[in-house]
């Protein structure tokens, strides 16, 4: 619980979100609560280890659709900075895609 504690959106949720009757509907909320798992790295899906990296965690994640952002944290309990933070964000294309049709 103290991953989706970070998120100050989720604070309503605190105390009910392991409750068997919780429900969330993401299509009517603005904000989505996600856990993402890195499998493999790209572009050698074979390396499962790079040394001083690890993705061996989870990253927790919240997508605010009013802003289009996305915020999280890398948690990982053998790490000596066991939540790392992430911050996306939209950013407006400037300029038109390329393609040709034959």
């Amino acid at each position: 619980m103290s991953h989706w504690k970070r998120f100050p959106s989720f604070q309503p949720y605190v105390e009910i979100f392991n409750n068997d009757g919780f429900v969330y509907d993401p299509y009517e909320e603005d904000f989505i609560y996600m856990r993402w798992k890195e499998h493999f790295l790209v572009p050698d899906h074979r390396v499962n280890n790079i040394d001083g990296a690890s993705f061996a965690g989870f990253y927790y994640i919240c997508y605010q659709r009013s802003t289009n952002e996305i915020k999280g944290y890398y948690f990982f309990r053998h790490h000596t900075e066991w939540f790392q933070e992430l911050t996306l964000k939209h950013v407006e294309q400037r300029s038109f895609g390329n393609f040709e049709m034959r």
